[in-house]
């Protein structure tokens, strides 16, 4: 660790006595002090160990061995947080907690014990060394090369004397290890972390691997005797020893701890670092002093993650920590799945886990969300759409996210849908149907950012209003309209920011939407007034119908409130290039947000159905209905004061959809299949953001919101397009992993059995509600209070397929999907395959923009790649 106190292995080049002055093998190098401390005369929890002399710390080592070398202790446990080490230092020695808090403080938070027997040093390397290669960024690479430097100790333990009759069965006990990492044993499975452990808790297979190191690490000392000989002594006389001699009972025996002339020879032997954290009670101001081990330089060695081990005085154990390495090997392979897919990463990748969920989380946003479609539920049932609409429609939502969560965790990228759609769909079909994907998606997002937006300009007047004497304000179109435009184009401004500030942004996002969500569900049924407080029967049974189909109906179109609120999921999708350990975290952001969402949302309308009272038709009437409920509960200045949290959220949700739908036309453009795509497709140099798109969707939600001056449902209409568009979208996909000529296979989240189940239901219910939502609101209708998602959806993909079948300029001509960005494009990632034939590349202007320009890629040109 940078801020770590470390020392450096003494020099086996010089006359240095370091070694000599350590009566125990296993003690930490101690210094001559001038003038000598007067050890204590009896040793105690309370005792420094600083003051104790050179026999006192090998007789405390002898003494903890003999307590920790319990046989019923496992010889490698299972990981432990190091909270639990700190426990057992916590009564008496203030100066092992200190140390132990410092290392957690640097990021170690887990140890894995061995059991004291002697052999823990050995046996903490070895199974460190395979752990490893387990987690290598390349584990193939990882093996390969381990396996070529044991090959080459077997000749060197000849050398030196050794059977091969004597060594090759604990050899080849560790070269079977070794090579289940990435090749199936027997049974047909790999290494895991848990079969690892089993290994290595199993006496005959553990004890044959720490045989063999030891062997290694004798043959290492005997075949240079220049540089090991001036250090060779006995541990309990420290007198000079020969090199056999020493290496027969001190290396060769087991039982016996290991110097730090062993720990040299076996990082040499093996080439892999070692670092050792010295928890002994003398670092100063309770830091720790880490001591390196390492081979002569050699590539291997400076490209794999080190060893670190934990010393206690007598005792090794191995130290874990998510370091610097482990999540540059995270971030390489999150790096090598995108490559598989045929796209070079541009992006930071600076979204955790728990900021991808916040994207789809606060895009749902469920307070505001509600607010904005609650018009869609009160005069299509009432209290009961509210409640069970909800309910009955959150679960269909689950099972049309889980069906793309299985798509996302198998290609985790930007293009997410129309990506999936190209590669899993039949040859004939892929192009034409990857094109209505893209313009689906990308419309639907569009429009989801407008309908956003558009909400919010509403809340703020609605807060306006409120806020006016006896609520006089009420604001024209052109001011709706003028208000919606500045928050897109504040948003404009906060999305062209650095990915880092976005990323951070989303935890702020999903704190604020729980406390408002949690402070109404508790607060407003305590603060209604009697009048307005509903019995059970009323919010839950009486269906209020006020808009004249059938109550059936009715109930089902009441489901665009929660259709249109728990939307825009794959909104974890597009930022997928942007997350660490996208394969898991994209698809469980998915299932995540849409399970609290789910949960979260129908409490609040349960508490709204009881609060709002029975004069429905006014609050039907009323610009904003929530904000009519709130008044009746909370009062005029409680009012303001909470809607203001609520504008504050529905705000946050435009930005954070505004942030995904620019990378999704980032990702169509970097396809060219998008107009002006050559604009498009840039990363601006100083944000590292595709600032270019981000304008683009912005505009566009500004064209869509000038609806509002063809009337009222004519911008309501907003809603039930993001929706029908993403479910044209969602439903493509997800039917051709079924029906196309592919061989799926899933990633880290799997359905198993139930994928086939899930995705049907899932289908089959958005083309449903996908038609029902192409309805006019009541049975009488005009040009004024006409439906226009068949208007605008319509017109959007039939303008596009007119693009794609133009003649001679038309996408018929030289669309043919996504267009990798690397070198060569191999689309075989967790079975999204692709013919090689089909890859293609794009060529580089010289300002590193995409053209349009595109080159087939030959079979023979990819190989030579």
């Amino acid at each position: 660790m940078a801020d770590s106190t470390e020392r450096s292995q003494p020099s086996l080049l010089s006359n240095d006595k370091a070694f000599s002055s350590r009566p125990s093998s296993d003690a930490p190098l101690i210094e001559e002090q001038n003038p000598p401390a007067e050890p204590p005369s009896e040793i105690t929890e309370d005792t420094d160990i600083s003051t104790l002399s050179v026999a006192q710390v090998y007789e405390l080592n002898q003494n903890l061995l003999d307590l920790t070398a319990d046989v019923q202790r496992p010889l490698i446990a299972n990981m432990a947080p190091i909270s639990e080490l700190r426990a057992e230092y916590e009564n008496g020695s203030p100066s092992f907690v200190q140390q132990i808090d410092y290392l957690q403080s640097q990021g170690y938070s887990s140890i894995i014990r061995a059991r004291g027997d002697g052999d823990c040093f050995y046996r903490s390397v070895a199974f460190a060394y395979v752990q490893n290669l387990l987690h290598a960024p390349d584990p193939t690479i990882a093996v390969a090369t381990a396996l070529s430097t044991l090959e080459a100790t077997t000749k060197l333990l000849e050398s030196v004397g050794f059977e091969k009759m004597v060594f090759e069965d604990f050899y080849e006990v560790l070269e079977e290890l070794v090579k289940s990492v990435v090749t199936p044993n027997a049974s047909g499975s790999i290494l895991t972390d848990e079969g690892l452990l089993e290994t290595f808790q199993d006496p005959e297979k553990s004890n044959s691997i720490v045989v063999y190191l030891r062997m290694l690490t004798s043959a290492q000392i005997r075949l240079d005797p220049e540089n090991f000989a001036p250090f060779l002594f006995h541990p309990e006389l420290g007198e000079p020893m020969e090199i056999r001699d020493f290496c027969e009972h001190f290396v060769d025996a087991t039982g016996k701890e290991a110097d730090h002339v062993q720990m040299t020879a076996l990082s040499r032997m093996i080439r892999t670092n070692v670092d050792v954290a010295y928890l002994d009670g003398r670092g100063s101001n309770g830091q720790v002093e880490f001591v390196k081990f390492q081979p002569d330089e050699t590539a291997e060695a400076a490209a794999s993650s080190p060893i670190c081990l934990l010393y206690r005085p007598g005792h090794y154990d191995i130290l874990a920590i998510m370091s610097k390495a482990r999540k540059q090997d995270v971030q390489h392979a999150d790096e090598a799945l995108l490559a598989s897919l045929g796209y070079k990463q541009e992006f930071k990748r600076a979204f955790t886990p728990l900021e991808v969920f916040g994207i789809a989380f606060s895009i749902i946003g469920l307070l505001p969300s509600i607010a904005s479609v609650l018009f869609y539920a009160i005069p299509n049932g009432g209290g009961p759409a509210m409640v069970w609409g909800w309910a009955v429609a959150s679960i269909f939502i689950l099972i049309v996210g889980l069906a793309m969560a299985e798509l996302a965790s198998a290609a985790p990228t930007s293009g997410g849908l129309y990506f999936w759609t190209f590669s899993l769909s039949s040859p004939r079909w892929r192009n034409l149907l990857c094109w209505i994907v893209g313009y689906a998606n990308t419309i639907g997002a569009v429009s989801a950012v407008a309908s956003i937006d558009w909400g919010c300009a509403v809340q703020i007047m609605a807060a306006a209003n409120i806020g006016s004497p006896n609520g006089s304000f009420e604001a024209t179109r052109a001011q709706l309209y003028g208000t919606y435009a500045a928050v897109i184009l504040t948003h404009t401004l906060v999305c062209c920011l650095g990915t880092t500030v976005l990323a951070r942004l989303q935890t702020v996002y999903v704190g604020l939407n729980v406390l408002l969500c949690l402070a109404v569900i508790i607060a407003l049924p305590a603060a209604t007034p009697k009048e307005f407080m509903n019995t059970a029967s009323f919010a839950l049974g009486d269906f209020t119908n006020l808009n004249g189909w059938p109550n059936g109906y009715a109930f089902i179109m009441s489901f665009l409130a929660p259709l249109w609120t728990i939307c825009s999921f794959d909104s974890s999708v597009h930022i997928s290039e942007e997350a660490a350990n996208a394969a898991t975290a994209v698809p469980w952001a998915i299932v995540g947000a849409i399970s609290i969402a789910g949960i979260l949302g129908w409490a609040i309308n349960m508490s709204l159905a009881f609060c709002m009272g029975t004069d429905l038709e006014t609050l039907y009437a009323s610009a904003q209905p929530m904000a009519a409920i709130f008044n009746n509960s909370f009062g005029h200045k409680g009012t303001l004061a909470l809607w203001a949290f609520v504008v504050l959220v529905q705000y946050m949700m435009g930005s954070s959809m505004l942030l995904a739908a620019s990378r999704q036309s980032y990702a169509f453009s970097r396809d060219s299949a998008l107009p002006f795509s050559f604009w498009l497709y840039r990363m601006n140099s100083y944000t590292g953001t595709p600032v270019n798109t981000v304008v683009f969707v912005a505009a566009l939600a500004l064209l869509l919101g000038l609806l509002a001056f063809a009337g009222t449902v004519a911008i309501d209409a907003v809603f039930a397009i993001s929706v029908t568009a993403l479910y044209i979208a969602y439903a493509i996909p997800i039917s051709a992993r079924w029906l196309g000529d592919n061989e799926f296979k899933p990633g880290p989240f799997n359905l198993g059995f139930m994928s086939l189940p899930v995705s049907i239901t899932a289908v089959l219910f958005m083309f449903f509600l996908g038609i029902v939502f192409l309805f006019p609101t009541t049975q009488q209708t005009d040009v004024s209070d006409m439906n226009y998602t068949v208007v605008v959806l319509g017109g959007v993909l039939i303008l596009s397929l007119v693009w794609y079948y133009f003649p001679k300029y038309g996408g018929v001509h030289w669309f043919t999907g996504p267009i990798a960005n690397i070198d060569k494009m191999g689309m075989e990632v967790k079975g999204l395959e692709l013919p090689l034939e089909e890859a293609q590349v794009v060529k580089k202007d010289g300002d590193g923009s995409a053209s349009p320009t595109l080159e087939k890629m030959s079979k023979a040109s990819a190989e030579e790649a």
